[in-house]
């Protein structure tokens, strides 16, 4: 958990100070990280300290946006079309059978590094792995939101 957090404050640090993002000065770099890149994307492991198991991997845009919401909507849809594909050769050639797709968009969502990515958490049968946070919220207003929601979603 400490490394965790020294992991994010250094690269917050990178980031802050020298004005560099980190993702794209790898993808610059054509680091050895890097395990597959086409001209849309990038994919690689997290740092050690981020990974949250074996087969954890992110799929990087190339070109920089922070965000889902600094992106084009074609962009988009290119960008989760590739990790479509990956997704399904990597179900159908290995022995991971599901995949948790995550991507934290905005601080508020907990986004570490300011350029768009999102993560792969390729899955096996019974890997005992749950990664499904544990929330107190009871539904309280779930009425009351969603109507609020449908109503923006259909303006």
């Amino acid at each position: 958990m400490l490394e965790d957090l020294k992991s994010k404050l250094r690269t917050a640090y990178i980031e802050k100070v020298k004005g560099e993002c980190v993702f794209c000065k790898m993808i610059e770099e054509e680091n050895q990280k890097i395990i597959y890149q086409n001209d849309l994307i990038a994919v690689f492991p997290p740092l050690k300290s981020g990974a949250l198991k074996e087969g954890h991997l992110l799929v990087v845009p190339r070109k920089h946006s922070e965000d889902i919401f600094e992106m084009e909507g074609s962009e988009a849809e290119e960008y989760f079309g590739q990790i479509k594909e990956i997704a399904d050769k990597l179900k159908n050639k290995s022995r991971y059978s599901g995949v948790n797709i995550l991507s934290a968009n905005g601080k508020e969502a907990q986004q570490s590094i300011r350029h768009m990515h999102t993560h792969l958490i390729l899955r096996e049968n019974d890997d005992g792995y749950d990664m499904w946070p544990k929330t107190s919220y009871k539904g309280q207003s779930f009425k009351e939101v969603n109507k609020e929601l449908s109503n923006l979603i259909k303006d």
